[in-house]
């Protein structure tokens, strides 16, 4: 998983910006004391990071649901339209 911190900005016109974190395993571990606690749907093609975001986010999350669809790629929305719909479909129905 990739992580980032926030650093004070040099400008006064921003109070921050978003940088590579100097110890991602720290900042992962926080992350995931204090998990997501709204339904969280990942989405990916097996063909690109399938499964293997499930280690990335499910940790993070305390309600997560992983969908990997099969013959699909990096781009779900055009090459699986009627898959990702009716996951997302599916997931908003279960969400409180």
């Amino acid at each position: 998983m990739c992580a980032f911190t926030r650093v004070p900005a040099a400008s006064s016109r921003r109070s921050s910006i978003t940088v590579p974190s100097s110890n991602p395993a720290q900042q992962n571990r926080a992350l995931a004391a204090n998990k997501i606690r709204v339904p969280v749907l990942a989405v990916a093609g097996a063909l690109w990071l399938g499964e293997a975001m499930r280690g990335g986010i499910g940790p993070l999350a305390a309600n997560f649901e992983m969908l990997s669809i099969p013959d699909c790629a990096h781009f779900p929305p055009e090459e699986r339209p009627a898959e990702l719909a009716a996951a997302l479909r599916d997931h908003f129905a279960r969400c409180p």
